[in-house]
């Protein structure tokens, strides 16, 4: 499974030009390449480590409140995507 979402996540498209257009912005030519490489890698990491944990921890708190109004929640959630593409199609 951690072979399947690395290779998802290295070959994402997005990530790539993201990455292409934000990364050399930070990259000073007078520096080593490798060690510049490895901050920004880390820090990138520390980064989404801490992010996806944050959204780990805060899908365990909400999960109980879902499982008592999932279908409602589902609902509202539905109706709110139709009203967006509604309003996306009305103003052209």
């Amino acid at each position: 499974m951690f072979r399947q979402g690395f290779f998802s996540a290295a070959t994402n498209p997005k990530a790539l030009l993201f990455f292409t257009a934000v990364i050399p912005q930070f990259i000073a030519p007078d520096r080593s390449l490798f060690l510049q490489f490895v901050a920004i890698a880390l820090t990138y990491a520390f980064t989404e480590f801490w992010a996806e944990y944050a959204c780990a921890i805060a899908a365990n708190r909400i999960r109980p409140w879902l499982v008592r109004v999932g279908r409602r929640f589902n609902r509202v959630c539905g109706g709110v995507f139709m009203a967006v593409g509604a309003a996306m199609q009305i103003r052209g």
